[in-house]
């Protein structure tokens, strides 16, 4: 994983995730995506991911498939596909993914089993060489004090920074 950390927005992050579900949140320069997994869909949702990660050579392959996917670029064998199955692949290679990374792996199914949490990817780079990042939540109130340390923050820069008087 790449610690450097990317600019990021308001816009990066779920703003209201429903309760009772896991919250996956890609993100690519502009391009943003959020699925939900029901709580009662976990394990199945796991499964699926796992397979969508496995029928890929590399970590940078899967990563480049996101990119590709979260970009509407037209890949095989979604061609036909409509927008809610190429939502559905591509919040289930983005669970596949943090759900095998080394790292975030364990965290990552966790959270999922238990539902409530959020879990973001956050992708940048050139498709072939993607870069990425991983913040997971665990539940609503964790997620809800980062949002709120994060926004006071940012306004904070913005009144420092100010030119008004």
């Amino acid at each position: 994983m790449n610690e450097s950390e990317p600019k990021s927005s308001i816009r990066n992050y779920p703003m209201s995730p429903p309760p009772g579900f896991t919250s996956i949140f890609t993100t690519y320069d502009l391009e943003h995506h959020e699925n939900y997994i029901a709580v009662e869909k976990a394990g199945t949702a796991l499964e699926y991911g796992n397979k969508i990660f496995s029928s890929f050579d590399t970590d940078i392959h899967c990563l480049g498939a996101i990119i590709l996917l979260l970009s509407d670029v037209p890949v095989d064998p979604l061609l036909s596909a409509d927008q809610a199955r190429k939502a559905s692949v591509l919040g289930l290679t983005t669970l596949g993914f943090v759900a095998n990374n080394d790292v975030s792996g364990p965290t990552a199914r966790r959270i999922v089993e238990k539902g409530d949490g959020v879990i973001i990817l956050r992708l940048r780079g050139h498709v072939e060489a993607p870069e990425y990042s991983i913040e997971m939540f665990e539940g609503r109130t964790a997620y809800s004090e980062h949002l709120s340390n994060w926004t006071e923050g940012r306004l904070g820069e913005v009144v420092k920074n100010s030119t008004l008087l």
